[in-house]
C-alpha cells in the first residue's frame, strides 16, 4: 500500500509540474482585452471620450519594448468595442507628447492560425506571412489596410494586392500624450488583402507597434532580450470567464489520488 500511495504522489507531483511547464511559455499572452457593444458607436476622431463614445470600453495597459534597448519601454492603454452594424473599434493611448511626420502605430492581427505573428523576435527577425495589418502615420491621420509580407519586418498595403483599404484612423496629441482611435468591419470580405474576419463571442489575435520619431525608437511587443513576444488575444464579448489555474488542477489530481487510495484500502 505504501508503494502505492508513493508512485500516485509521485505521478502526481510529475502531472503538476507538467502542467506548470505548459504554462511557462515563450509567447506570452498579455491579454485579454475585451470587446463590449458600443453605446453610441464612436466618432474616430482620434478623442478617447470614456464618459460617452467609450463608457463600454475595459482598458487594457500593455508594455512596449525598445526593440533595440529592452530596458526602454513605454506603457499605453489599449480598449476596444464594437458597433451595432459589426464595426470594430480600438482606442489607443500613448505616452507621446508630439506627433512627429514619421510617427507610426499599426495593429497586426493574426490570420493564420498555423503561421506566428513573429518569426525569430530579434531586430533582423521578421513577420510570418499573410497576417492582416491596420496601419497610419499619425501626423496626417492617412490609414493603411496592408499585410505581413514574410519578408524582415516588412508589410504590403492591401490595394498593390488587388485588395481594398477598409481601415479608419485618426490621432490627436495633447502635448502630454497621444490618443489614436481606429475601425475596421468584423469582415471586409477582401481575401486579397488577407483581412481578418471575426464574430461576436469570436477572439483574435493582435500584436502592436509603435514607431517614435523624435527619439528613433520602434516600441513593440517583441522582447528581444528573451528572445520572445508578447500579443494580445482579444476576445469580442463582455463577459470574463476565468482559467482554470494550474493550482486547481493539481490539488484535483492529488484529490483523485487519495480517493483511490481510500477506495482500495476500503475494498481490502
Amino acid at each position: 500500500m505504501k508503494k502505492i500511495f508513493v508512485r500516485i504522489i509521485f505521478g502526481t507531483l510529475l502531472l503538476g509540474l507538467f502542467f506548470s511547464s505548459i504554462t511557462i511559455s515563450a509567447i506570452n499572452n498579455v491579454g485579454p482585452l475585451y470587446t463590449c457593444p458600443a453605446n453610441p458607436d464612436p466618432i474616430v476622431d482620434g478623442s478617447i471620450d470614456k464618459i460617452v463614445e467609450w463608457k463600454t470600453g475595459v482598458p487594457l495597459t500593455v508594455v512596449l519594448f525598445d526593440l533595440t534597448n529592452q530596458a526602454n519601454k513605454i506603457v499605453i492603454e489599449i480598449m476596444s468595442v464594437y458597433g451595432k452594424d459589426y464595426i470594430l473599434y480600438w482606442a489607443v493611448t500613448i505616452p507621446d507628447t508630439a506627433i512627429n511626420p514619421e510617427d507610426y502605430f499599426f495593429i497586426v492581427i493574426r490570420t493564420h492560425e498555423v503561421n506566428p505573428i513573429v518569426v525569430d523576435p530579434t531586430p533582423n527577425g521578421k513577420f510570418g506571412a499573410e497576417h492582416d495589418i491596420k496601419f497610419m502615420w499619425l501626423h496626417n491621420n492617412d490609414t493603411m489596410d496592408a499585410f505581413t509580407s514574410g519578408v524582415a519586418f516588412t508589410w504590403k498595403d492591401d490595394i498593390s494586392n488587388l485588395g481594398t483599404n477598409d481601415c479608419v484612423g485618426k490621432a490627436r496629441n495633447n502635448r502630454t500624450h497621444t490618443t489614436i482611435e481606429m475601425s475596421t468591419p468584423f469582415n471586409s470580405g477582401d481575401a486579397n488583402g488577407y483581412d481578418f474576419n471575426t464574430y461576436v463571442n469570436g477572439t483574435i489575435d493582435i500584436f502592436l507597434w509603435y514607431h517614435d520619431e523624435d527619439n528613433h525608437v520602434d516600441y513593440t511587443q517583441i522582447r528581444e532580450s528573451d528572445v520572445d513576444w508578447d500579443y494580445i488575444e482579444q476576445k469580442i464579448q463582455c463577459t470574463k470567464t476565468s482559467p482554470i489555474s494550474i493550482y486547481a488542477i493539481f490539488l484535483s489530481l492529488l484529490s483523485t489520488a487519495v480517493f483511490v487510495i481510500l477506495v482500495r484500502k476500503r475494498k481490502r
